[in-house]
């Protein structure tokens, strides 16, 4: 399996369990508890390509115009990898959205 496909599979195992967690989370919060929810990765590489793309320096020179989604630039590495290059910017595009 290439690294293309485990970072696909990586992602739609991560993006099932979404519910669920928040849902357990509101729950233990309702009854008092404290929750805790451990992260697969800290999105850093995606945002570093993010930043990269747009212009700001290591140094972090430059700012983020909005939010920048680990997922979301997981999922346009991944159209980069698989779609027809001819393709890939009307793919994003709905990314985007």
């Amino acid at each position: 399996m290439s690294t293309v496909h485990q970072r696909f599979f990586k992602f739609l195992a991560i993006a099932v369990k979404v519910d669920d967690c928040i849902a357990t989370a509101k729950q233990a919060l309702e009854e008092g508890s404290c929750c805790v929810i451990g992260l697969q990765s800290t999105g850093e590489a995606s945002s570093a390509r993010a930043a990269k793309e747009i212009g700001i320096n290591e140094e972090g020179r430059g700012t983020f115009d909005e939010f920048v989604s680990s997922p979301g630039e997981g999922l346009k590495h991944l159209i980069r990898d698989i779609v027809a290059p001819d393709q890939v910017q009307a793919w994003i595009d709905k990314v985007d959205k």
